[in-house]
């Protein structure tokens, strides 16, 4: 069985240190666990985003704020975007056509015909 590196951490400050240094690393230990649940929220709340649920929602399940969870709205909408301008970008490459393209990103034909325009540009 493997230990867990926050609860070994915190076993040998209580073993090796006394008084105000045990404190202080202690208050330490406790901040990094305070980050660590913070992030797994931040990576929950971005997950259910990408799913669509509501910000509001999300801000509920994750006890985050609804300031942060809008800010992480569009950190992921960014990210899909261009995930599927990358895709788009590949099938282009292979000679897709655009209505297929479109099909598959769920991008407008309007935007895969600027993809191909830039396409040109940059290459």
């Amino acid at each position: 069985m493997e230990i867990d590196p926050a609860d070994l951490f915190i076993q040998k400050v209580k073993q090796h240190l006394t008084g105000k240094l045990r404190e202080e690393a202690m208050t330490l230990a406790e901040r990094f666990e305070e980050r660590g649940a913070q992030r797994e929220k931040m990576i929950i709340a971005s997950r259910l985003l990408a799913k669509n649920f509501k910000p509001i929602f999300v801000a509920k399940v994750t006890e985050l704020s609804l300031s942060l969870i809008e800010e992480l709205e569009e950190g992921v909408q960014l990210g899909i975007k261009e995930e599927r301008t990358a895709i788009a970008l590949r099938l282009l490459a292979t000679g897709k056509d655009s209505v297929f393209i479109a099909k598959i990103t769920g991008l407008s034909l309007p935007q895969i015909e600027e993809l191909k325009k830039e396409d040109v540009i940059l290459t």
